[in-house]
């Protein structure tokens, strides 16, 4: 596969579009070891990072400036809430961001 050199930059891990700078994720975890594991693997590849250990603290972030986010990665289970709840007040300040739900337990 040939890859464009003029829409990739490289770093340790090979060539990657370019998309990949500009993205610019908001990252909820209330494990601390997590959260600072995937927001360093996040950096590495050049992703845009925002951390927050809470739900309300993501949603009060997300009230503020829900336009500078391209997408939110979210641990479940929540502590504070549900995922569904919390998905259906982020969505009640922008329906277009994508939710992506990850979880510590197999």
């Amino acid at each position: 596969m040939d890859v464009n050199i003029k829409n990739t930059y490289t770093n340790k891990f090979g060539a990657l579009p370019l998309l990949a700078q500009t993205i610019r994720i908001l990252l909820v975890e209330h494990d601390t070891t997590s959260l600072v594991s995937l927001s360093s693997l996040f950096e590495q590849q050049n992703y845009k990072v925002t951390t927050v250990e809470s739900a309300t603290m993501a949603l009060s972030l997300f009230e503020e400036q829900n336009s500078i986010f391209d997408i939110v990665i979210a641990c479940i289970p929540m502590p504070e809430m549900s995922i569904s709840e919390f998905a259906q007040k982020l969505h009640g300040h922008r329906t277009t961001v994508p939710i992506m739900c990850k979880s510590n337990y197999i």
